[in-house]
Order: structure tokens, then sequence, then C-alpha cells
């Protein structure tokens, strides 16, 4: 996290995949071709791998673009854009030996400058980049040879391969050319990776069309010719498109509707890792959230993870005290330190200041684009509201969230 937010986790989502499919195609071998068409759940903020916000854009450009590592099925780092790497002097120098013969979507071949440029970008302060914190820790990054670039940290880290093979929001490679061509502002909109897709087609609120990318570097891959990312923001909408058989594959569906998909006998209902989350931020900017006794306060004793699991998300969910959600690398549970203890949170306020005649009051900003936010949200306000905390719950459309959250930062 960078200087002025921090977070804590409050539950970890477990809502499953859905793919209208009969369950004997399980069994079978894939083969090329076909569309794949996708119930999504939200158009993007753009397609630029490092500046645009959001877990929709998040999902859609690790299709587009490649990173030098990546993680398998039981999340190993393995090699991308890189066919090896060597860990030198007791982790603070790794060398990533690249492929060769890789291609972007424009023609223009990838090498070690490429990977230059794109951690250069990265770090440029007029770009703002979301992900530039996680390489403060790098010093410097040279290329060695055409197909040899080299990590020096400024002190020894295992944190680095984590980094870059973060699944969908690693260190993913853009061509330099069609920054060059498009500029900072329009390259979002025309996205060029080494990805097994391209971007054919985007039309906002509508559809986003991939096609395949038949120079891929990955031999037989992708098997689908096309995905259509079919934009249906009501997630009522989503699950009758499902059901009828409109779609294929829904990627996010309300809680509320997951017990009777599984029980329809057309539809796969895939349950994966507990890996994705649900999270409140402070904003350190803010007087009062530099005080860690409220910090402690709200996020820690304050809040009752488990009633948020059980109401807001319907059981499909366990409460997360931590960063790292139990189905990733690293979990560690917070649980039993910051245990639910209200009374022990209005301690800690009236420390701080903040007691019946100086109320805290401030401002919970979400959006309505998965449905169960403004209930955590006002779940939220009524637990803090037994704290003598005053909250004011905002809901307002998710691309002005963002953007609020990410360059306005005017939110508390």
């Amino acid at each position: 996290m960078n200087g002025h937010r921090r977070s804590i986790g409050l539950m970890v989502a477990m809502v499953g995949i859905l793919l209208l499919m009969p369950p004997a195609v399980w069994a079978q071998q894939p083969k090329p071709g076909g569309t794949l068409q996708v119930a999504w759940e939200a158009d993007v903020t753009g397609l630029d791998p490092h500046l645009s916000a959001g877990i929709q854009a998040y999902r859609a450009v690790g299709n587009l673009f490649n990173s030098l590592v990546t993680i398998d099925t039981d999340l190993n780092y393995v090699p991308d854009l890189a066919e090896s790497w060597e860990i030198l002097e007791h982790g603070k120098v790794y060398v990533f030996h690249l492929r060769r013969g890789v291609k972007f979507h424009d023609g223009t071949d990838f090498d070690a400058e490429v990977v230059r440029w794109n951690y250069q970008r990265i770090m440029d302060p007029e770009e703002k980049a979301f992900d530039a914190p996680n390489y403060s820790i790098v010093e410097s990054v040279d290329a060695i040879d055409a197909h040899t670039i080299k990590f020096t940290l400024k002190h020894p880290s295992m944190i680095l391969l984590p980094v870059l093979a973060a699944y969908r929001t690693g260190f993913l490679q853009m061509s330099p050319a069609s920054y060059r061509q498009w500029g900072k502002e329009d390259v979002r909109r025309h996205p060029v990776g080494t990805g097994p897709f391209k971007l054919a087609r985007w039309e906002q609120n509508q559809v986003i069309v991939l096609e395949k990318n038949p120079e891929y570097f990955k031999p037989g891959l992708p098997y689908l010719d096309r995905v259509d990312l079919r934009i249906m923001k009501e997630g009522v909408t989503r699950v009758a498109a499902l059901r009828a058989g409109e779609v294929d594959f829904a990627n996010w569906v309300p809680s509320e509707h997951i017990e009777r998909l599984a029980k329809d006998p057309q539809i796969q209902v895939i349950r994966g890792r507990d890996a994705q989350r649900a999270q409140t931020y402070f904003n350190l900017r803010k007087p009062a959230f530099q005080d860690v006794r409220v910090r402690r306060a709200l996020l820690g004793y304050g809040i009752d993870r488990q009633a948020i699991a059980k109401t807001a998300l319907l059981g499909y969910a366990q409460p997360l005290w931590s960063f790292v959600p139990p189905g990733a690398k690293g979990h560690s549970d917070f649980g039993d330190q910051f245990a639910y203890d209200p009374e022990r949170a209005k301690a800690l306020l009236k420390e701080a200041g903040y007691d019946e005649k100086n109320p805290l009051r401030y401002n919970l900003m979400t959006h309505a684009a998965e449905s169960a936010l403004p209930t955590i949200a006002t779940i939220m306000k009524t637990q803090y509201a037994k704290l003598g905390v005053e909250v004011t719950v905002e809901v307002i459309d998710r691309p002005i969230f963002l953007r609020r959250l990410t360059k306005d930062r005017d939110w508390d």
C-alpha cells in the first residue's frame, strides 16, 4: 500500500464461477475454435495494464498481456515471458532469461529493453501507475543483453516474484511502440501486448471483443477463436442470460442467486480458491485516521466480521483479518489479536478524544457494481453507531468511485 491509504480486509468473498454446460463436457478434451459468450458485470475504465483501475480491467488485461513470471493452478511461480531465472546474492539480485522470438500484437519484438522500458514507465511519477509502490524495493533494472534482464533490489527480499506473478496484475508487458503511437491518454483504448488474445472491438457499456492471437508463443493456445465480454450491469440480468442459454459463462453473480443456480442441472457452479477479498480503506491524509487507536478501534475490535460474512454474503465468505486471503500463499490469520470487542473499541476511541460529546464522523464511500457492497457498508454503519461513531454511506457509480479512490483521493 502507499502512504495515503491502508486497509484491513473485512472478508473473503467465495462467489463461484458459473458455466452453462452439461456435466459430461468436463470429461472431454478441449477442442480448438468457437466463441465464448461471457456475462460481464461492468465495463472497464480502460485496458492499460499499469493505469486502468478496477477488477474488471484486471481480469480483461490478463488475456491481452503477459508478465515475466506467472502462477499455475497451485500458485507456484512458473515461466511466462521469462524462460528461467536465477536468484543471486541471497535474494538481492534476480536475473531473468527471456523467451526468444516473442512478438507483440503490433509485430514489434519483445526483448530486455522492452522490460526495462515498462519498468521505467511504471516508476515515472508523471504516469501515476497504480502498481508503482509494488516496485519500491527495486534499486535498478538493467538489460544485460537482448534476452537477459537483471533486477537489483535495495536489500534481499522474497517479494519480487510475487509482485511479478500477481494474477492479472503482475508485471504485464506493453508494446513501447503502441505507447509512442497513441500516447499516455489513448493507449488504454488500444492495448498491445503479447497475450493469447487481441482487442478486436470495444463498444462502451455494450461489449468487449477479444480475438485469438495466432502468433501466441505458447503452442496450441488459446483454444478459443474469440471471447465476447457482454456488459450486463445488473446481476439479475446476468443470471437470466445464463439460465436462458444466451451466455456460456458468468464470472460474477449476486450471492442470493447461487443456491438456485447450483440446483439447475444445466449449470455448473465452480467454487474457486478463497482469494477474493472485500476490504475497506482509511485515507491516512485525514487527521482522525492517522491515530492508530482509531484504526484499531474501527477496523480491529469494533467490527463484527462474522456478522458481515453471514448477512451480506449469505455465508459464501469467511472473516479476514489479513491482506492475504486464505486461498493465497503466505496467509496469516490475526483473528485472535483483533476479536470483536466493542467495549475495547469504545475505550480506544475515548483515548483518542472521541466520545458522546465529540463523536467521530466520516463518510464511507462504496459502489453497487457488486450488490453486497452497499449492504456491507450499511452493516458497518450500524455496528459503528454502537460505538458512538456517525457514518454516512455514499453509494456512487463505479467509474466515479474508481476516479475518486485512485486519483482525486477526496474520500474518508
